[in-house]
């Protein structure tokens, strides 16, 4: 019976230690709003822009306004922003 007591104890400690290191992992990565605005040469805005960020999945487009938001999860870094639309050349 005390064995048995003993190797539940050991699993808890293990699924605790588990749980918290998920955890860490999950709080190291927070939820960031990026947005701005896209202009041409004139200062006109402009529309229906590619917008994401290198190396991950994650973007958007400009809006009539040529305004974008982008909500993402990312690690702590840096990171570059890639432009691109029909008729221009990519910009990052």
């Amino acid at each position: 019976m005390r064995n048995f007591i003993s190797k539940k104890l050991i699993k808890q400690k293990w699924l605790c230690l588990f749980l918290l290191t998920n955890l860490f992992a999950f709080v190291t990565q927070a939820q960031i709003k990026i947005s701005g605005k896209v202009i041409n040469g004139k200062g006109d805005a402009v529309a229906g822009v590619s917008v994401s960020v290198k190396n991950d999945n994650a973007g958007t487009s400009t809006n009539a306004d040529g305004t974008y938001q982008l909500n993402t999860t990312l690690k702590n870094g840096k990171y570059m922003l890639v432009f691109s639309g029909v008729g221009f050349k990519s910009k990052e």
